[in-house]
């Protein structure tokens, strides 16, 4: 079962395992920890549901207000503050809308993931269909299968967006670009310069209803 193969390839690296989630509202570490033996392997997850707890988390005021907590941007630095919360080898991150209206003007089904495996870290943009649930779930299967072909060498896909990161001790972890389609390079320092971010003309709102 796809499930318990990603269980079973993390404990042959010696992968622990973490999440931060928004739209999926802790799905995926409930389906983790259905597993038996999860334990083993997964530290823990933070429901960031709204942008409050977002940035009680790490994730900067800054990228919610340039970029939406629906963003790819804050999907990253998800991913990066759930890593190193945690403490782990691999973090998941979900932001979205799962429905059933829009969201800072982002249609439903729009979803950005990111996964971070030790110093390289993976970020998607899918455009999902479906009901509110429906959306939810494909969000974690695509994470389950995702990280597993991660973890076992897969080749990029065409969509995807990998960076490599320099993970230090403290908090200040950067993210560089090494490969195709990223031409962002987003730091996590807690500093703000004016160059981490392009500045655009939606708005976000602080709780999101639909996220």
């Amino acid at each position: 079962m796809e499930r318990k193969k990603l269980l079973e390839d993390l404990l042959k690296k010696d992968y622990t395992l973490s999440s931060m989630e928004s739209l999926t509202g802790g799905l995926f570490a409930s389906t983790f920890t259905s597993i038996p033996g999860a334990s083993k392997v997964f530290k823990g997850s933070a429901v960031t549901y709204t942008d409050e707890i977002k940035e009680k988390y790490g994730v900067r005021k800054s990228t919610i207000e340039t970029q939406g907590a629906v963003s790819l941007a804050c999907a990253k630095e998800m991913a990066l503050r759930s890593s190193s919360f945690f403490d782990t080898d691999v973090s998941v991150s979900f932001t979205g809308n799962a429905g059933p209206t829009e969201s800072e003007n982002k249609p439903v089904g729009l979803v950005f993931i990111a996964i971070r495996i030790q110093d390289i870290l993976y970020s998607y943009e899918l455009h999902l269909e479906g009901t509110r649930d429906e959306i939810r779930r494909q969000c974690v299967d695509f994470a389950f299968k995702t990280i597993d072909s991660k973890i076992n060498g897969a080749t990029l896909l065409k969509e995807e967006n990998v960076e490599q990161n320099n993970p230090l001790a403290s908090d200040d972890e950067k993210a560089s670009e090494t490969s195709i389609n990223t031409t962002e390079i987003n730091s996590e320092n807690k500093e703000e310069t004016t160059a981490d971010h392009q500045k655009e003309d939606n708005s976000t709102e602080e709780n999101n209803p639909n996220d």
